[in-house]
């Protein structure tokens, strides 16, 4: 327990850093940042107990997983378009999708199953930790020019276009 909660806690300071430098050198930090700081800050103070907590944790979870289901829809369609490339928005929707998957892991770890409202949540924030986790793995596809990164990309797009 006091490993995980080192590990969360480091991660979540390591978001909260990268907030407040994307705040003092971003003009459109407003996208992304709130989404991530928020997240941070809930992580670092987890309190299940608070109203106010649950509430902002609830916000971070289901807005910040659809903005990161959005942008990574619009890489998925911007790279099969265009020839493979990094793209600079994926950093920001791998800090995001992080953040969602932390406070979902936060939620989850809180979480006490008491009636079968508590196991459908408790199945919807694993669902979005999972989606979450996986929109982190593919955004990091297009922030790096690894030559890997085009392999594996490729065979991504052979493997969507064949289920879509």
């Amino acid at each position: 327990m006091l490993v995980s909660r080192v590990l969360q806690f480091s991660f979540s300071s390591f978001l909260l850093y990268k907030a407040v430098m994307q705040f003092l050198t971003d003009p459109d930090w407003w996208i992304y940042v709130p989404f991530y700081a928020c997240g941070a800050i809930l992580c670092i103070f987890p309190l299940p107990k608070s109203s106010i907590w649950r509430t902002f944790s609830a916000l971070v979870v289901v807005l910040g997983g659809l903005q990161v289901l959005f942008t990574s829809w619009s890489l998925w369609r911007i790279s099969g378009i265009t020839d493979f490339e990094p793209f600079s928005e994926s950093r920001h929707v791998a800090l995001t999708a992080a953040a969602v998957s932390l406070t979902c892991g936060t939620r989850l770890s809180t979480i006490q199953c008491k009636s079968c409202v508590s196991y459908l949540r408790a199945l919807v924030l694993l669902t979005i930790l999972i989606s979450s986790l996986t929109a982190f793995g593919y955004t990091e596809l297009y922030s790096a020019n690894i030559p890997a990164n085009r392999l594996i990309s490729d065979k991504w797009m052979d493997i969507t276009k064949f289920i879509f």
